[in-house]
């Protein structure tokens, strides 16, 4: 199921405290969140930033996609290859 949410107060809305357990990361050599389950990636957050402000914000969670991304997360002074 996909969904569509526009505005900065909805996007906010929507993401007020689902989105704390997800991880900085690049993916691919992107800035993006992961959302790691058990250690494994389930959802990959990417952005699309246009004049400094966010206009996209995208989540893959198909298991077959989320394998074949380059991950690594980012944080507290150190790195971790997925």
């Amino acid at each position: 199921m996909a969904i569509e949410i526009r505005g900065a107060e909805a996007v906010a809305a929507f993401f007020a405290g689902r989105a704390q357990a997800a991880r900085l990361a690049l993916v691919d050599g992107v800035p993006a969140a992961v959302w790691l389950h058990r250690g494994q990636p389930k959802a990959v957050i990417t952005f699309t930033i246009h004049d400094e402000k966010i206009t996209h914000i995208a989540i893959d969670t198909d298991p077959d996609r989320l394998h074949d991304h380059d991950i690594v997360l980012l944080g507290t002074g150190n790195t971790e290859r997925r």
